[in-house]
């Protein structure tokens, strides 16, 4: 995931950059199509990761909100 991200994101750098200062790159239209797919791939194993891990998420968050109630007089939320 983190390989995704970084080559998405050099990318849409190097693509902002070349916009912004009117530089005109002929394998522009390759890059936005890199771009534009390791974007996709990423949000596709966001996806994944997060339904993973939902369990988690939910046991973790009936955890917080369970000793928030508890320890609701001094309203200490990560304590």
């Amino acid at each position: 995931m983190a390989a995704f991200f970084l080559i998405s994101a050099l990318l849409g750098l190097l693509l902002a950059i070349s916009l912004d200062n009117k530089i005109s790159l002929s394998w522009y239209q390759d890059i936005l199509w890199v771009h534009v797919e390791m974007g996709i791939a990423m949000a596709m194993i966001a996806l994944f990761h997060f339904t993973w891990h939902l369990r988690y998420f939910a046991a973790a968050l009936a955890g917080l909100f369970k000793k928030n109630n508890q320890n609701d007089k001094n309203s200490i939320i990560w304590g």
